[in-house]
């Protein structure tokens, strides 16, 4: 318990750690600001232009729909030569309804939850970054073999620095999900716009944000191996970007049973309860060629948290035990 408090105190005094802290209250205000700009409704005098301009449609549709309707049928006809399957919805032209052009109004309940849990993607790429360079900065300066005289049990250095790591996070990550889900609230709430906010709604909110803030403790753990690891942060940040572009990337377009085991999938099914990803299917079609189309899979929030704990704790495991056995100096 002395080291853990020890290692705590040394990250709070961090001058990066702070920076990543303001960080993380600026990327939270940024949440506020993009609330407060859904959230606004359209001026008067912009809504008046599109409803002039909607009306001029509709007139004219109702004056050329038959002509614009049998052009449609020929147009489609004459791709049903080469595909059969082709339907280009022709009864259902026209300038559509005034709904669809105004568009909806934005309500908290539903975009507003959205975007925090879409924001809370970046804090724990910061609390990632904040572990990395938490660990990274003593091994790459030669002062982990300092302390290894004073303290040369090298698990309990490791374990300590790791869960300082992960605690330390804890009320950045928290104050940042404060302002932003309240000031998020607040923007929505003076345009009228927070929506039908039930009980459950604000209970799985609630959920969601607890969830995060263990994905952030998971996440600076994550980091805390990886600079044990590489002994430097860039090299730590090169081996996190090469996962992405390489694993994340690439592999998922080119291995679609990929795809539900990545990161970034799972990390959003952790976050918001589950998670979909959608994987292209092609069959025969009846004229020749492929007919394909989309197929959307899910994955459960058991999975996403199963697979974000085993990773942190393989990562965790891997770095300890060479941390163990390798030379410091």
């Amino acid at each position: 318990m002395r080291l853990l408090r020890v290692e705590l105190r040394r990250f709070r005094l961090r001058a990066l750690i702070r920076w990543g802290a303001v960080g993380a209250v600026a990327v939270a205000l940024l949440l506020v600001a993009g609330a407060f700009q859904t959230s606004t409704p359209l001026p008067q005098a912009q809504i008046d232009e599109i409803r002039a301009q909607y009306d001029e449609q509709v007139a004219d549709w109702d004056a050329h729909k038959d002509e614009y309707i049998a052009d449609c049928k020929q147009q489609e006809a004459d791709a049903q030569e080469a595909d059969p399957s082709a339907d280009y919805a022709c009864e259902q032209g026209g300038p559509g309804a005034w709904e669809d052009w105004i568009g909806g109004t934005s309500s908290f309940s539903d975009a507003g939850i959205s975007s925090i849990q879409s924001f809370g993607v970046v804090f724990l790429l910061l609390a990632l970054f904040l572990g990395i360079t938490f660990a990274a900065a003593e091994t790459s300066s030669g002062a982990i073999g300092n302390w290894l005289t004073f303290e040369p049990r090298r698990r309990r250095v490791y374990w300590s620095k790791l869960a300082a790591a992960s605690l330390g996070v804890l009320p950045i990550v928290a104050v940042a999900l404060a302002v932003g889900t309240a000031g998020s609230w607040l923007a929505y709430e003076v345009h009228d716009a927070t929506g039908s906010m039930t009980a459950a709604l604000w209970t799985d909110l609630g959920w969601s944000l607890g969830r995060l803030l263990l994905g952030s403790a998971a996440f600076a753990a994550i980091g805390v191996a990886l600079g044990m690891l590489t002994r430097h942060t860039a090299a730590a940040l090169g081996v996190v970007v090469a996962w992405f572009v390489v694993v994340e990337l690439f592999g998922a377009n080119m291995l679609d049973g990929l795809q539900r085991w990545l990161l970034v999938v799972n990390t959003e099914a952790w976050v918001a309860g589950g998670a979909t990803y959608s994987v292209e299917t092609c069959t025969p079609s009846d004229g020749g060629g492929l007919s394909c189309s989309y197929v959307d899979h899910a994955v459960s929030l058991a999975q996403g948290g199963l697979v974000l704990a085993g990773l942190t704790i393989v990562v965790a495991v891997v770095s300890a035990l060479v941390f163990r056995r390798r030379d410091v100096a």
